[in-house]
């Protein structure tokens, strides 16, 4: 059976959802202040890697610690739902089909919002 990130699209789709979901996180007022400018193009990076590894793919290179990362935030369950609607709308528009799109935010939105990283 084939992966997540190989039914998503794979790198060229991850990469595609993340740079449209990074456009939309830094427009939304109710999370852009989590998103510094300088920090982006480390940000943009260590997500696709994180999204790589969870949907079952990746590089073999380490992920960031997200717990670590995230630990000095203050992140509410509005915010997550406002990321996670922001992430589902990248894979639709990266043209992801719509129950592989189902289950890869039901496997992300299970982590956010248990913060299990």
């Amino acid at each position: 059976m084939r992966s997540l990130y190989e039914r998503v699209g794979g790198a060229a789709t991850i990469s595609r959802v993340v740079d449209d979901f990074y456009e939309r996180l830094t427009q939304d007022p109710r999370v852009l202040h989590h998103f510094d400018p300088k920090r982006l193009p480390t940000l943009r990076a260590a997500q696709c890697r994180w999204l790589s590894n969870t949907l079952g793919g990746g590089d073999g290179e380490p992920v960031a610690d997200l717990r670590a990362a995230h630990q000095h935030l203050t992140i509410t369950d509005d915010q997550v739902t406002a990321v996670v609607g922001h992430l589902d709308a990248s894979f639709e528009h990266a043209g992801v089909d719509a129950e592989v799109r189902r289950q890869a935010m039901s496997l992300v939105s299970r982590l956010w919002f248990a913060r299990l990283f």
